[in-house]
């Protein structure tokens, strides 16, 4: 890995980050890199346009930011009108990588390495924000709901409470993606017949 790199996936685990790719659209979609040792993976799932474009275009877009707007506009398909690179769109006030995409396995998620390629851009870091960061977290658990169990359900909620309560106090400029988000897991909680 180059000292960019280096900075950016620092060490062993997962990063959030936000995808570009194109094949059949252009889609920014946010996703975890997982780095081990000195491999860069990410795992996408069945019948998502990110799969449907790597297997047709498996070069993407790394986007790296911590700010939770970009991440709740990429995941509801909001984030439009970016600028491409080779027709894979990027965010330009984000870090942004080139990489080539090659699968590795796996039916759902299906794995692909990642071979990380020139910077677009390197913007400068901002503070880290600790109530940025857990909404981004629950902006991951949230895309999940739908495919857990009753049990896993039932232990994700409190923990979901938390990083509303937490978020909502420490980032009071996102309160408004912070609201939609609590009605869409009030809603799953409706849906399975619990109480809210």
């Amino acid at each position: 890995m180059n000292e960019i790199t280096e900075k950016i996936f620092p060490h062993d685990g997962v990063f959030e980050i936000i995808l570009g790719s194109s094949g059949v659209r252009p889609n920014l979609s946010p996703i975890g890199v997982r780095r081990r040792g000195e491999e860069l993976t990410i795992k996408v799932y069945n019948g998502t346009l990110t799969l449907s474009n790597l297997r047709i275009n498996p070069k993407c877009t790394i986007n790296v930011t911590s700010d939770p707007t970009q991440f709740f506009l990429s995941l509801s398909g909001s984030l439009k009108s970016q600028p491409e690179t080779s027709g894979i769109p990027y965010i330009p006030d984000a870090t942004v990588l080139t990489a080539s995409c090659m699968e590795a396995g796996g039916e759902d998620p299906v794995s692909f390495t990642l071979t990380l390629e020139t910077p677009i851009t390197v913007s400068m870091p901002t503070a880290f924000s600790r109530g940025d960061s857990l909404f981004i977290d629950l902006l991951v658990h949230v895309t999940r709901l739908n495919i857990m169990d009753d049990n896993s359900l039932r232990s994700i909620l409190p923990i979901l409470r938390y990083e509303l309560s937490t978020a909502s106090r420490l980032s009071p400029s996102i309160l408004q993606f912070i609201s939609e988000k609590e009605k869409e897991i009030s809603e799953v909680v409706r849906r399975k017949g619990w109480e809210t």
